[in-house]
């Protein structure tokens, strides 16, 4: 009785606890190697769906505009590509504009060469246009005073000559002369001064430039306002 206890005690429970879990550990371990069923996903509401697909649209239109701004960027580098130029290309510009700058500065010299020619020929001309009018008067003059002598009346004058080895002195007779004057300044008589100058055809009338000789007195000399004249 007692042997049949100790035999079915605690210790004999629990290794027969520990042998049917070995018996269903198989069962249990294919139980738990099989995929759980998938749950299926709840139902969305209309709304929401109906917002997504404008999202979705909004979306694909602004794909689209930016990759229309893509092809029109590479575009646009294309032609900045093609409008690059090469080293050559730019040398032979900066030459033409040079060759072009030259040109112009020697169209530009050549004319201002052409304008002072033409202002120094205007000066040169208006000098000679200005030279023949004074030539012109200064002939109306001289031919005036040619016609005044020439038109100047021969009065007869009876001279008595000179003794020989008078001395005198030449006076030229200048604008505002008379014979009286002249006498005066040298203290004579206008009669020896006829006498002296055959050439005076008319006493009164006596020409500026005209040369006088003078007849002067033994021991007599030119005044003093005279000797500077």
């Amino acid at each position: 009785m007692h042997n049949t206890k100790q035999f079915f005690g605690p210790r004999h429970l629990r290794l027969g606890a520990f042998a049917i879990l070995l018996t269903a550990s198989p069962a249990l371990r294919a139980q738990a190697d099989q995929p759980a069923p998938a749950a299926s996903p709840p139902a969305a509401p209309a709304p929401m769906v109906a917002a997504m697909s404008q999202d979705v649209q909004e979306l694909q239109r602004t794909v689209n505009q930016l990759s229309l701004q893509v092809e029109t960027l590479q575009q646009d580098n294309q032609r900045l590509q093609q409008q690059i130029l090469s080293p050559q290309d730019l040398n032979t510009m900066i030459q033409n504009a040079i060759a072009e700058s030259r040109a112009e500065t020697t169209k530009e010299i050549s004319q201002s060469d052409a304008d002072l020619r033409k202002d120094i020929l205007a000066d040169v001309a208006q000098q000679i246009e200005a030279l023949a009018k004074d030539t012109n008067v200064q002939l109306k003059k001289l031919a005036e005073a040619i016609s005044e002598r020439s038109a100047a009346p021969m009065v007869a004058i009876q001279r008595t000559p000179l003794p020989p080895n008078t001395k005198g002195e030449v006076y030229t007779v200048k604008r505002g002369d008379s014979l009286a004057k002249i006498a005066q300044l040298y203290k004579i008589s206008e009669r020896e001064i006829i006498n002296a100058n055959t050439q005076i055809g008319n006493p009164d009338k006596l020409l500026e430039g005209q040369q006088l000789f003078i007849p002067l007195k033994d021991g007599a000399t030119a005044l003093p306002a005279l000797t500077g004249n």
